[in-house]
C-alpha cells in the first residue's frame, strides 16, 4: 500500500512539473514573438525622389540571443499587413545601434514594413508594422468612394482589378479594359474594401482603399 502511495505521488510531482515546464516555455514563446517593442525605437521613414522609401530605426540592446554578433535583421513588406516577403538583411553590429535600409522598388499605394531581429537560436522579435502610402504616378482612377452600386474606372492600360475584403480574400474580380468602364459592385456587403490593381505591362502594383456603403 505504502509502494502505490509512492509510486502515485511521483507519478504526480512529474506531471505537474511537466506541465509547469510548458507554460514556462509558452510564456517564452509569447516573449520572443511579441515583445519587439524593448529592441526596437525610433521605427520611421522618409520618401525620397518620390518612390523610395528610407526605413531608420535604433535596435537597444536586448536581444534575442546572448551573443550579439550572431544576429540580424530582416527587412519585410506586404501589400496587405498580413503576408510579408522578404526585401533586403543586414547583420547587426555591437558598436552601431542605428540602423537605415533603402527600399528603392517600393509599390504603388499601401505599403506596410516591419523588421524581424533574428539570433542563431532562431529566436527572433518583430518590430511594429509601417504603414506608408505611395502615391506614384498612378494613371487609374475610380468613383465614387464610398460607393454604393455602380464604381467607375478609368485607366490608361489593361490592367487586372481585385476588391479584397479586410481579411484579404478576394471578394471581385474584373479585366479592366483602357478607357472608362463600369463596374457593379452591389454584391459588396457593405465595408471597407482594398481595390487591387494590377498592370504586368507597365509592372505597376496598385492598392487604393475602397468604401462601400
Amino acid at each position: 500500500m505504502k509502494k502505490f502511495f509512492w509510486l502515485t505521488s511521483i507519478v504526480c510531482l512529474c506531471c505537474f512539473v511537466s506541465i509547469a515546464q510548458q507554460e514556462r516555455d509558452s510564456s517564452i514563446q509569447q516573449l520572443i514573438l511579441f515583445d519587439g517593442d524593448s529592441l526596437f525605437t525610433d521605427f520611421s521613414y522618409l520618401i525620397k525622389d518620390n518612390s523610395k522609401v528610407i526605413l531608420q530605426w535604433q535596435a537597444a540592446n536586448i536581444t534575442p540571443d546572448s551573443n550579439n554578433s550572431n544576429e540580424y535583421f530582416i527587412i519585410e513588406r506586404s501589400e496587405d499587413g498580413k503576408n510579408y516577403e522578404t526585401i533586403g538583411a543586414i547583420k547587426k553590429t555591437e558598436d552601431n545601434n542605428q540602423y537605415e535600409v533603402a527600399d528603392n522598388s517600393s509599390l504603388t499605394g499601401y505599403n506596410f514594413y516591419r523588421i524581424k531581429c533574428v539570433g542563431k537560436s532562431g529566436r527572433f522579435f518583430y518590430s511594429k508594422s509601417l504603414q506608408i502610402n505611395m502615391p506614384g504616378n498612378v494613371a487609374v482612377k475610380f468613383y465614387p468612394n464610398p460607393v454604393d452600386k455602380l464604381l467607375i474606372v478609368e485607366t490608361d492600360h489593361n490592367a487586372d482589378m481585385q476588391v479584397l475584403n479586410s481579411f484579404g480574400i478576394i471578394k471581385m474580380n474584373a479585366r479592366l479594359h483602357q478607357g472608362l468602364q463600369v463596374i457593379d459592385v452591389s454584391t459588396l456587403e457593405p465595408g471597407t474594401y482594398i481595390l487591387h490593381i494590377v498592370d504586368n505591362d507597365r509592372k505597376r502594383n496598385i492598392l487604393q482603399q475602397l468604401v462601400k456603403k
